[in-house]
């Protein structure tokens, strides 16, 4: 792309000579502008019209510059106050990130991750009652009636 832009501007500019070039007679005849107004006259000196062209058209490229400054400072103060919005979101969805972590952290139980071993980890000594209730052998009903005396 860049490439076609040079291709372009400088087509332009070839264009821009070959009419300089082959109208050098009337871009280097010598006129004179004159100016009068009622109380006063003023001539200028005696110019080329290529110069009067290259003239009216700096001119006019420097007005519209001029004209396009207050664009440009509404722009640039638009895109500062749209900057500093964006960053007050940000920081607002920086507090509301951490605020629900800090409620998933509270509300979700507090387990230990499960480790995979080849062995399995040893069983914490038990009571003789936790041992005959974890024993696969079926057993008696003597717990409950010592619950039922417990209770009573």
């Amino acid at each position: 792309m860049k490439k076609a832009k040079w291709i372009f501007w400088l087509l332009v500019i070839g264009f821009i000579g070959l009419v300089v070039y082959q109208n050098q007679g009337y871009f280097l005849d010598k006129q004179q502008l004159g100016i009068d107004v009622y109380f006063q006259k003023y001539q200028t000196p005696v110019f080329a019209n290529g110069l009067f062209i290259l003239a009216a058209f700096l001119i006019g490229l420097l007005l519209a510059y001029i004209y396009s400054l207050s664009e440009r400072f509404k722009s640039g103060k638009t895109i500062r106050s749209l900057n500093d919005a964006i960053q007050g979101h940000l920081e607002q969805i920086a507090l509301l990130k951490r605020e629900v972590d800090a409620i998933k952290a509270a509300s979700a139980p507090k387990a230990e991750p499960v480790r995979e071993e080849e062995e399995s980890p040893p069983m914490p000594e038990a009571s003789p009652a936790m041992a005959e209730a974890s024993s696969p052998m079926p057993q008696e009903d003597t717990a409950v009636p010592e619950v039922k005396e417990n209770q009573e």
